[in-house]
């Protein structure tokens, strides 16, 4: 029984390491243990397995938006339906009316018109390259921007990718 488990387990590490090389789904759900193609490998997080300073890919709903014309920075209020143990920063007190660990901030650095334009409050979507902090508190930064080595490199700028609602990433994070 445990050796059938093992192929079991050995075939879907297979299957999962053939999907991202071809870039395209295992299987579909970020929760359920595929990767969407979209992260390119990056391996994707539940926000309560989020610990601070990693990089991770992350699929989330945003519940709330802060612009901040000043410094082009969005603050994000987003949750995927899980609790992290640790307490996460809420500098705008944002009430979901879910439990406070289970939303954080993402801050959005230096993000493009364009980018800005796709966050709604009820969407969802899927970053990668999160980079998770502990300042009395967790919260997530992302940025779209690429360095100028990486520019001369021939690198494009990081695009956020809109989940479809009736995706099972979604439905998992609604669950």
């Amino acid at each position: 029984m445990e050796g059938d488990r093992l192929n079991m387990l050995g075939e879907w590490w297979r299957k999962l390491g053939v999907a991202v090389a071809q870039n395209r789904p295992a299987h579909a759900g970020g929760h359920g243990g595929g990767l969407p193609a979209e992260t390119n490998g990056r391996q994707v997080t539940l926000l309560e397995q989020v610990r601070p300073n990693t990089f991770f890919a992350m699929t989330v709903k945003l519940l709330f938006v802060v612009p901040n014309d000043w410094n082009r920075r969005y603050e994000l209020y987003v949750t995927d339906g899980t609790v992290n143990p640790a307490p996460t920063r809420n500098f705008h007190n944002v009430d979901a009316q879910i439990a406070p660990s289970a939303v954080i901030c993402l801050t959005v650095f230096d993000t493009t018109q364009h980018q800005a334009s796709l966050f709604e409050v009820g969407k969802f979507y899927t970053f990668k390259n999160l980079r998770s902090k502990d300042r009395n508190g967790l919260e997530l930064n992302w940025s779209d921007k690429v360095t100028e080595k990486q520019a001369e490199e021939g690198w494009r700028p990081k695009a956020v990718i809109v989940v479809q609602r009736e995706s099972e990433e979604a439905q998992e994070i609604e669950a």
